[in-house]
């Protein structure tokens, strides 16, 4: 029973979060095989990113070495910080490297907000991976797996994915506006992430996510629940400017 617990709470935010991005992007929706691709693409870029984590700790213990990061433990500050920027980092950066790839010149990216749709469902996709490792570090407790410690998991599996999607949705908000300014949308990946407005969008979404995960690496959940609410007030208010009202890219009081 406490596995099965673990299996929904970890499947439901995902899919309440991804219902509401398609509700609030439902009046211009973007196409659903382009959003399916994305989704999956976010998954198979969280197993790329644990693998190489994993690889790098394992050279490192086979070379006798301390690794520089510690994926599990609370006790080091230094490592904590140094994990939690590091995958932050990471995350990020193939997020964006999967939405210039799949979504950046494609016909249906014609608004701002498409870029916080795009971004956000690859998250998702990264977060449900998230999900259920954390179902399976759960299930090797075998008859120590109580509801209690499901219940304490709960607000990883509720808000590790949402401040995921978050902090993609400062780098999609960002692409978006770039991909406004442009004439057309032939642009290398270089000059996009050379962009002012593109390097300020990618550096937040990294710092809301290294935060978020430090403070909850450090028990800290009050603090990291009170990032999560200040992040998506202000991000929310930006997806709200730029889809009802119209806004233009350049005048908006957003990430520039």
């Amino acid at each position: 029973m406490p596995l099965v617990l673990s299996l929904f709470i970890s499947l439901v935010p995902i899919l309440f979060f991804v219902a509401l991005v398609l509700w609030w992007d439902r009046r211009e929706p973007e196409p659903k095989r382009l959003l399916a691709k994305l989704f999956f693409a976010g998954a198979f870029c969280w197993i790329i990113i644990f693998a190489f984590l994993q690889s790098i700790q394992i050279i490192f213990v086979s070379l006798n070495m301390a690794p520089p990061f510690d994926l599990i433990s609370k006790t080091d500050l230094l490592s904590v910080l140094t994990s939690a920027v590091l995958i932050a980092f990471l995350n990020e950066i193939i997020k964006i490297i999967v939405a210039k790839r799949l979504a950046f010149a494609n016909r249906a990216f014609n608004q701002t907000v498409d870029g916080i749709v795009y971004l956000t469902t690859i998250a998702w996709g990264a977060a449900l991976m998230d999900n259920f490792y954390r179902i399976y570090l759960i299930s090797q407790k075998g008859d120590q797996l109580t509801m209690s410690l499901v219940l304490e998991s709960a607000f990883a599996f509720i808000f590790l994915p949402l401040v995921m999607g978050i902090s993609s949705g400062f780098s999609g908000l960002s692409m978006g506006r770039v991909h406004q300014q442009l004439l057309k949308p032939a642009i290398s990946f270089e000059h996009l992430m050379t962009n002012p407005i593109m390097i300020k969008g990618f550096a937040i979404a990294v710092i809301v996510q290294a935060v978020f995960r430090t403070l909850v690496s450090l028990d800290e959940t009050r603090y990291a629940g009170l990032i999560v609410l200040l992040s998506a007030i202000y991000l929310f208010s930006n997806f709200s400017a730029y889809k009802f009202n119209k806004v233009h890219p350049n005048t908006s009081p957003t990430v520039s």
